[in-house]
């Protein structure tokens, strides 16, 4: 992968959430930065957020994995509006899919968050 580290000494990744997978204009906010840039800007994957607005993280992995050196590792439940990120194996997301999708890519990290435990220690 070639990002702007080769360049200017720093790798910037942009990090999904929900919303950048909102129809607008008969595509989605992230197909229309994917397309209109090219591999200086890679993707955080966040898995967790991508099944929360619907689409299917393991086609995200598939299609732009080239740009993905980094995955979000995050779980949800997709009927919830309330909560976005619930512990690792509670939610819908097919983590052991997701995890090797992954790993066909080449992604070299794996980032784990969740910004809503009561117990992150515990989370972890």
């Amino acid at each position: 992968m070639t990002f702007v580290s080769d360049r200017v000494g720093f790798d910037l990744l942009c990090h999904n959430h929900a919303f950048e997978f909102r129809e607008v204009g008969g595509t989605t906010a992230f197909r229309r930065l994917a397309e209109r840039t090219d591999e200086a800007v890679g993707f955080e994957s966040d898995i967790g957020l991508a099944t929360k607005a619907g689409r299917d993280p393991v086609s995200l992995l598939c299609e732009y994995g080239d740009r993905i050196p980094a995955v979000h590792v995050t779980d949800t439940f997709v009927d919830s509006p309330e909560r976005d990120l619930v512990e690792l194996g509670e939610g819908d997301v097919a983590l052991a899919r997701c995890v090797e999708a992954a790993r066909d890519a080449g992604v070299e990290w794996f980032v784990f968050e969740h910004g809503q435990s009561t117990d992150q220690l515990g989370s972890l």
